[in-house]
């Protein structure tokens, strides 16, 4: 048997067609837009509108937002976060005595010293789970004489262990975690001689001298966790050298007569930026991981450092004459405004939003 349908029949049915199409449309991206990357947000330690605290700055939206406020004695260093940015550890100085404080963006202090050791120069492992500082119990007033060791916290657990043996070690600097969380590169003096930069296992295991990493500083991990970008004067003027740690090949990237410093590898390993303070007007210049296709991104800026998907550089410079963020495609197009900074402004990272 036939149906028949009047056009108002005929009309309702496209119309209901069309509404399910629509509606279809609007789930998909709906899905897509929850699936996405969201805009790139950077993490800053500044003073800020709102009083010093850790700043979550949308790059695309040029918008700040607090992100963790600092405990209520005084910081005295910048913080580092974890890979995500949503955990921070604060370093500061109660009454004197030295203290470092968790934070958790969504759950507040995970943990907070105590009084019967000082503890300093703490990082968090990239994915926010471990602690690594610096811990002591010994009083005696001279820090030269002071006994420190290199200690490792779960803050899921509350565990707490010493993986370095050593008596009489005094911290250099941060230790510096491997990409993959599995060894840290730690600089310490033991007694009154420079012991230079050691690869210590996360687990407490072996402990290697990198006697080739000294002199150095600004020690930047390759994304694979084979090779160690750095500064260093070791040859009068500030080069960028390359460690490949398998290998023990060390290589003079830049080879140049200005200094070169402040290396930071992309995500993907392939290349480096660094500033320079070249003849041609200095900035931040670009070259690959084999210290070739040298190429200027930007003049006058510095700390640069790559977005999460490689195709920008986030930077700060006083280019017009006031203290501001500012982005560039990585070959040097699309330069703009981000926002304006404080003079007390510092990286941290991005902020890798949950939403």
């Amino acid at each position: 048997m036939k149906t028949h349908f009047s056009f108002p029949a005929l009309f309702l049915r496209g119309a209901l067609v069309v509404a399910c199409a629509a509606l279809i449309s609007t789930g998909s991206l709906l899905i897509l837009l929850r699936t996405q990357a969201p805009p790139a947000a950077m993490i800053v330690w500044m003073r800020g509108t709102q009083g010093q605290a850790l700043y979550v700055i949308d790059t695309q939206r040029r918008v700040q937002t607090p992100l963790i406020e600092p405990p209520s004695a005084p910081v005295i260093e910048v913080p580092h976060a974890s890979r995500d940015g949503l955990r921070a550890v604060f370093q500061t100085s109660d009454h004197g005595r030295l203290t470092i404080q968790v934070v958790d963006a969504r759950r507040g202090v995970l943990y907070s010293t105590g009084t019967e050791t000082a503890e300093r120069l703490a990082a968090l492992s990239p994915d926010g789970r471990q602690l690594a500082y610096w811990a002591t119990n010994d009083t005696r007033l001279s820090i030269r004489f002071q006994s420190w060791h290199l200690a490792i916290r779960d803050l899921d657990t509350g565990e707490s262990r010493i993986i370095t043996e050593q008596n009489a070690l005094l911290p250099y600097d941060r230790p510096l975690w491997s990409p993959d969380g599995q060894q840290l590169a730690v600089r310490f003096w033991s007694g009154a001689q420079d012991a230079g930069v050691h690869l210590i296992s996360a687990s407490g295991g072996s402990s290697e001298g990198i006697s080739e990493l000294t002199p150095s500083s600004e020690l930047s991990w390759s994304p694979d966790g084979t090779r160690i970008a750095f500064d260093s004067s070791r040859d009068r003027n500030t080069e960028i050298y390359l460690l490949d740690l398998p290998s023990r090949r060390l290589q003079n990237l830049t080879q140049h007569l200005d200094n070169d410093f402040q290396p930071t590898w992309s995500p993907d390993g392939s290349q480096i930026v660094f500033v320079s303070n070249r003849a041609d007007g200095g900035g931040i210049y670009r070259m690959n991981a084999a210290g070739a296709d040298f190429q200027r991104v930007v003049e006058a800026g510095w700390q640069p450092l790559w977005s999460p998907m490689g195709d920008e550089i986030a930077f700060i410079s006083q280019r017009n004459g006031d203290t501001a963020m500012y982005m560039i495609k990585a070959d040097g197009s699309d330069l703009h405004l981000v926002t304006a900074l404080d003079d007390t402004a510092r990286f941290v990272g991005w902020y890798a939003s949950e939403n």
